[in-house]
């Protein structure tokens, strides 16, 4: 394009300034330095699949009957309250419809499902906002279905309370420097 800005030459002004070596050297490491800095979102945090392997094994460690019932139904003797274990269970997945892509989630669920006081529920929820705050992000949304098994509109008022005391206790962990 002639004469424009972009256009490398000795006689426009902007010359030096768009040449390939000034781009590399001076430009990209800015924009590079500045993209880090700016705050980011994240508006589709999934409750099963946002959380470590690490975090879901301490949950695990605590809450013998999920482990027994994540034990029969897997048809395995994974063991979830060891990481390496689950990272190979998860990792080793073929996927062939959409029953396998949920099985992704059933190390979480299955501690969801037995959590009748629902503090795995406020657990996971804080743990996904200091996660996120620790990767930058201001602004969060989480997205969770909190079961279909739900037996009783209290119960499921139960798990929603508990996701927003969850919320608001990784708010506060944080700084409140999310907006979960």
């Amino acid at each position: 394009i002639a004469n424009s800005p972009l256009q490398e030459s000795s006689s426009s002004p902007w010359g030096k300034l768009t040449s390939s070596s000034h781009i590399r050297s001076v430009v990209w490491p800015f924009l590079r330095m500045w993209i880090r800095r700016i705050p980011s979102s994240n508006l589709q945090r999934h409750l099963s699949g946002s959380l470590s392997v690490e975090f879901i094994a301490k949950l695990y460690q605590r809450h013998s009957t999920a482990l027994k019932q994540f034990q029969q139904a897997i048809g395995s003797t994974v063991d979830p309250r060891n990481p390496e274990e689950l990272k190979r269970l998860l990792r080793h997945r073929t996927v062939t419809g959409f029953a396998d892509f949920e099985r992704y989630f059933d190390p979480v669920r299955y501690l969801l499902d037995n959590d009748p006081e629902f503090s795995y529920h406020q657990e996971c929820f804080r743990q996904i906002i200091i996660d996120s705050a620790s990767e930058g992000n201001r602004l969060v949304g989480i997205r969770a279905t909190l079961g279909g098994h739900w037996r009783s509109p209290d119960e499921f008022q139960k798990a929603v309370l508990a996701a927003v005391i969850g919320i608001l206790r990784g708010e506060k962990a944080v700084g409140y420097r999310t907006l979960g």
